[in-house]
């Protein structure tokens, strides 16, 4: 198992947190009523694994009870101020008790782009020169572009 440490976001940046993670270890697309609406990837990792940096205030909560169960079995923590859902949290014996479900999409743009490049036969494209975006405090933003190459 090789842990790395990772910062990852809400869209705002008013929430902030760091998580340690084995990504070679897989994600998951789940399929279930409310991921698929909200196109949810994580990543699973233990309570001593995740520490929140900044913004706990800015969270709100969301349960769902799946049918057929007789409570939530996760709790979405999302950011009420742009809306993005961080992270999902719920106790599972399996995992060795509290356990957090991290979007994928929240970690921040680099370490996402990184991961994805080193995991697949994707390249990346820088696009900053194709937007003709004004600079912004000195600096452009930066978009990029995700290209499949045959292996």
């Amino acid at each position: 198992m090789t842990l790395k440490h990772y910062s990852g976001s809400c869209h705002c940046k008013s929430v902030r947190y760091e998580v340690d993670l084995d990504l070679s270890k897989g994600t998951m697309r789940c399929n279930c009523s409310i991921c698929t609406k909200s196109r949810a990837w994580f990543a699973f990792v233990n309570a001593p694994q995740f520490k929140m940096v900044s913004g706990e205030e800015s969270l709100l909560d969301y349960q769902w009870t799946p049918p057929a169960k007789p409570a939530p079995f996760l709790t979405y923590r999302f950011c009420k101020n742009c809306g993005v859902r961080i992270y999902g949290t719920g106790d599972a014996p399996s995992m060795g008790g509290r356990m957090y479900a991290i979007a994928v999409a929240t970690l921040d743009e680099s370490t996402l782009m990184n991961w994805l490049l080193r995991r697949s036969s994707l390249s990346m494209v820088c696009t900053t020169s194709l937007t003709k975006r004004p600079r912004t405090r000195g600096c452009f933003r930066r978009r990029y572009l995700l290209v499949v190459r045959p292996k």
